[in-house]
């Protein structure tokens, strides 16, 4: 009888439980977690799958930095919670539309919105159809009228 080695089943991902992969990857840092995401494809499919991991992480602009046109990010990673604080915000691109759909808790404080038409602010926000939370702090020029803020509040149903 020949000896028969069988091929090991390389994708142990999807033999292990989500929530197994959760609690291992629940021990990691936020910095860990992101070092993780970089090893492989599999290693990051776990992490940015798992709505738990994925709240851990918050993304920040930078203080003084500027969405505009020019501003084409070659990677962003598809964090749930944002915040621009101090951001000069005079459009996004067609990045936005793919990347805010996982946004859950957005907070804008203190930002300029130099530029904007009144139409444009509440599409920005459509684009975030999960977002359950919004924090909203003085805008030094512009702010979100209550009509705004109505009709946000009706294109986003899981905003509490």
């Amino acid at each position: 009888m020949a000896n028969q080695t069988a091929k090991p089943d390389l994708d142990i991902v999807s033999r292990v439980p989500s929530k197994v992969w959760e609690q291992i990857f629940g021990h990691l840092s936020v910095h860990q977690l992101l070092e993780f995401r970089l090893i492989c494809r599999s290693w990051r499919s776990i992490v940015d799958g798992c709505p738990a991991l994925m709240e851990r992480i918050l993304l920040k602009f930078p203080e003084g930095f500027v969405l505009d046109r020019e501003y084409k990010p070659k990677y962003l990673v598809p964090a749930r919670n944002l915040s621009l604080e101090k951001v000069r915000i005079s459009t996004v691109d067609s990045w936005w539309t793919t990347f805010g759909k996982a946004i859950v808790d957005l907070k804008i404080i203190d930002y300029s919105l130099e530029g904007l038409t009144l139409d444009y602010k509440p599409t920005m926000l459509k684009e975030i159809i999960q977002l359950k939370q919004l924090t909203h702090f003085t805008a030094r020029t512009g702010t979100l009228t209550s009509e705004e803020l109505n009709e946000i509040g009706k294109a986003l149903p899981k905003l509490k």
